[in-house]
This record gives C-alpha cells, sequence and structure tokens, in this order.
C-alpha cells in the first residue's frame, strides 16, 4: 500500500479531534441544546460524578477525583470510581452509533489541545478474554477480581509497619489510583459493535477533574440541522465549523 493510500485510510480510522457529547440524561433535544449553549456561554465542561460529597465507606484521592469502594469488582468498573470529562476518538463521519447511545450535541476540540489538559485514552480490558498462559482463573475478569482483592491491604500494611515511608507509600497508591486504575474499562467484546456494553466501541478519552475552554479552543460543534441557525443567532462569535448530527430512525 503507498504511502498516501495508508494517509488516507488513518484519516477514517482516527479523528485529529476529540468530542464531548452533551445532555445525555436530559429529557428532550431541546433541553440538551439548551445545556450546550450554556457550556459554550461558560467555557466549561464540568465533570462528572461530582464527587465532593464522597458517600461515607468510600476514600478519595487528592482533588476528589476519584472514590475508591474496595467492596465492588474491579471488572465491573466500579471499584474505581473516577470524576472526569469524557470524549470520543471517533471521526466526525463514524459517530452515529455514539450519538444513539448519548446524543446528537457535541463540542470537538483539537487532540493536541486537551493532550495539554491531560487527556489520555482509557485502558480496556476484555471481560471473557482467556488468561494466557492458561492460569487458575478461566477469563480476565476473574483474574483481574481475584489478583486484585489484597491492593488495599498491602498499602495500608506498609504504612503502618513502615511508617518512615507512609509519604511515599501514600504518592504510590494516589498515582496507581488517579493514572492507572481510574483509566481502566472493562468491556463485553462479544457483545455486537451496538451494544452499550461494548465500551470499546466508544474509544474513550477521560479528563480528570473539570474542563475550562475559550470558543477559540472549539474545533467543532455537532447539532441537529434543524439548529444550526439558532446555534449561529445564539453563539455569533463562534466562527468555527458546525457540523450536521445524522437523523435517527
Amino acid at each position: 500500500m503507498s504511502t498516501s493510500n495508508a494517509s488516507q485510510l488513518a484519516q477514517r480510522y482516527v479523528s485529529d479531534e476529540l468530542t464531548h457529547f452533551v445532555g445525555s440524561a436530559l429529557p428532550s433535544e431541546e433541553a440538551q441544546f439548551r445545556l450546550l449553549l450554556k457550556i459554550l456561554g461558560e467555557g466549561l465542561l464540568l465533570r462528572s460524578p461530582d464527587l465532593t460529597g464522597v458517600e461515607a465507606g468510600r476514600q478519595s484521592s487528592e482533588g476528589f477525583e476519584v472514590s475508591i469502594d474496595p467492596t465492588k469488582p474491579l471488572s465491573e468498573n466500579e471499584q474505581f470510581l473516577a470524576s472526569v470529562v469524557c470524549f470520543c476518538d471517533i471521526p466526525v463521519e463514524d459517530m452515529a452509533i455514539h450519538m444513539r447511545h448519548f446524543s446528537r450535541f457535541g463540542i470537538a476540540f483539537k487532540k493536541r489541545f486537551l493532550l495539554e489538559l491531560g487527556a489520555s485514552p482509557v485502558f480496556y480490558v476484555a471481560r471473557e478474554a482467556s488468561t494466557a498462559p492458561p492460569d487458575e482463573e478461566a477469563h480476565r475478569a476473574q483474574l483481574f477480581d481475584q489478583r486484585f482483592e489484597g491492593f488495599h491491604e498491602i498499602f495500608s500494611v506498609y504504612r503502618e509497619q513502615l511508617p518512615e515511608h507512609r509519604s511515599s507509600t501514600r504518592r504510590v497508591q494516589v498515582f496507581l489510583s488517579k493514572y492507572v486504575f481510574a483509566f481502566m474499562k472493562f468491556f463485553d467484546a462479544s457483545a455486537d459493535v451496538d451494544d452499550r456494553r461494548n465500551h470499546y466501541m466508544e474509544r474513550e478519552w477521560r479528563i480528570l477533574g473539570n474542563v475550562r475552554f475559550d470558543l477559540t479552543d472549539v474545533r467543532r460543534i455537532i447539532v441537529p440541522e434543524k439548529y444550526g441557525g439558532r446555534l449561529r443567532e445564539e453563539v455569533p462569535e463562534y466562527i468555527g465549523q458546525i457540523s450536521f448530527a445524522p437523523e435517527m430512525p
């Protein structure tokens, strides 16, 4: 394959933008549009969930960006709950499946801009993948859950028995929690590509905490076509690209 052909294929395989979709829990497109306008006006994407009031029994890392519940299975994406802003690394032409699960209102930024804010892709683990070489646990989900049971206890023991290393031990635990386990995501690889359990199709990137931006940082706004004119009227200072979301059946 020639270099030019390979480059053309890459343009549909990866994107130089990362896109955040807003308002998936809202009851109507009008409500989603109003939220989009609010975000653009404030220049702020709020992290979710908000962990400032961490529930009893959870342990939080500095900044309340990650809460940890050792009683939850690691393979169910519940043990480490990260307070993040999520983006998808999907070319705009191929977002239809993603929009069906979230919304048709999106804000895209250049990948380089978000990298400077700490954006990084999640680490996907297929739950049903066999262990290799074969282990006593049949699948990766079982392997991770069983081998991870003593993780938090080990750090507690180190802090208690080696008090002179308490600070460094805590730093290592926070590092692993925030930059490794908070970015780990188990998914069902056998699920259909249109199934919400197949998280791999989301091609997710995350930023810990809120994301502040200026309108000049926004590379693209995605809305249903009927909202295109209203968007220009409501945000006349935005001079970037507007893409129309496909109609959903």
